[in-house]
This record gives C-alpha cells, sequence and structure tokens, in this order.
C-alpha cells in the first residue's frame, strides 16, 4: 500500500471513529448540547363510553279548571237578548236599590252570591222614563230557559228558569223571595225580580214578576 493513501485511510477511520464517539457522547448527554426530540410524547387516549340512562319522566299533573269565583260581572238571558253588566246593589233607606244605570242588571251584595249553595238575587227596569228597561220582557221567560252569570274569574254559571210568578205588591213577600224557604239546602238557585206594568200616582210599582232558576249542573 502506498503511504499517502494509507494515511489518508488512517485519517479516514480516525474521522469516522470522532464521529461515532461524537454520536454516543451526545446520545448520552455529554458535553454538547441536547437537541429537542421530534419524537410526540404518548399521549391517553380518553375513550367515552356513552352509557343509556333511562329517566322516568313523570306526567303532567291535570290541571283543575279554575272555579267560579268573586262578584258578577254580567247577566246574560239569551231569549230576551239581555247581556247587560252588573252593579253591586244594597239597602237605601231599608229598601232594596235599584241600578244607576238604567242599562245595567243589579246584584243584591248583601244576599247570596252566584256559585255557592243559596238564592243570588238580580234586578232590573222592566221601563225606564217611558221606555223599555232592560227586563221589560222579563214575564216571557218559561221554563227551560237558560240565564248565564259571569264572575269576576272563572267559567260562566248557568240556570234554567224552574218559575215565573207575577204579584200584585200585597202578596209579595219579599223576604220569601230573597229566601225561599223550599230552597233544598245545597241547591243554587238565581232570582229576577222586576216591576210589572202597573204603577200608583207617585210612580211606585203595584205588581211584580219573579223568575226563579236552579243552576245547571
Amino acid at each position: 500500500m502506498a503511504p499517502l493513501f494509507a494515511h489518508r485511510l488512517v485519517l479516514r477511520l480516525v474521522w469516522l471513529a470522532v464521529l461515532a464517539g461524537g454520536a454516543a457522547l451526545s446520545a448520552c448527554g455529554g458535553n454538547s448540547e441536547a437537541q429537542p426530540s421530534t419524537a410526540e410524547p404518548p399521549t391517553a387516549t380518553a375513550t367515552a363510553t356513552a352509557t343509556a340512562t333511562a329517566t322516568a319522566v313523570a306526567p303532567e299533573p291535570t290541571r283543575t279548571p279554575a272555579l267560579p269565583s268573586g262578584k258578577p260581572t254580567r247577566l246574560r238571558i239569551a231569549r230576551l237578548g239581555v247581556d247587560a253588566a252588573v252593579e253591586e246593589l244594597g239597602l237605601v233607606n231599608n229598601q232594596l236599590d235599584t241600578p244607576h244605570d238604567q242599562r245595567n242588571a243589579g246584584w243584591y251584595g248583601t244576599y247570596d252570591r252566584p256559585g255557592v249553595p243559596g238564592n243570588a238575587t238580580f234586578t232590573g227596569f222592566s221601563s225606564f222614563q217611558g221606555t223599555p228597561g232592560l227586563l221589560a220582557n222579563l214575564s216571557k221567560l218559561v221554563a227551560g230557559d237558560e240565564l248565564a252569570v259571569s264572575l269576576q274569574t272563572g267559567p260562566e254559571i248557568h240556570y234554567r228558569v224552574t218559575t215565573t210568578t207575577h204579584y200584585e205588591i200585597e202578596a209579595l213577600r219579599l223576604g220569601d223571595v230573597i229566601s225561599p224557604p223550599k230552597r233544598p239546602a245545597t241547591a243554587e238557585w238565581l232570582t229576577v225580580i222586576t216591576s210589572g206594568t202597573r204603577f200608583s200616582p207617585k210612580g211606585e210599582s203595584l205588581d211584580f214578576y219573579v223568575v226563579v232558576a236552579e243552576r245547571v249542573p
């Protein structure tokens, strides 16, 4: 082997050895700077397992219909075409008051109200200053005709006529009209009273019509 070629071969072998040693040092964390690793760290893979959970759904509670309550607000009598607002009335000089607006019906709040056992008593004008009033045709109601009352809350209350009676003033016992002695304790009645067609020179009523109705179940 030629000396020059042998020298070059030795140098090459030495250089390869140096490279191998440097690589080994680098791998062992020697004096050479550590190179950042390009290998991605292992990642924990969370596997979500869907668990079907049966949830008991409670049925919606049955809504209880609102019960009629409060004071009456309207009186309707289909046969007569009456659909009137209701005024609350009382006593004036120990006498039953009359509606302050001739277009309205009146309810005597001193006594029973509609919607509970008792006898709710209503009134209205049969005539007013020479013209027909709200209840001018009350005498035409017959058994089976219906009346309806609206209260402040809840549905309408319906009644069915049982009697229509004409009274001369001498025969009218107003206490019995308002609190009928023959009404069963649990019955819900409605009574409508108005003047008849006869009047005294002073304008006082000499006869009356009284309609009694019972609540429709």
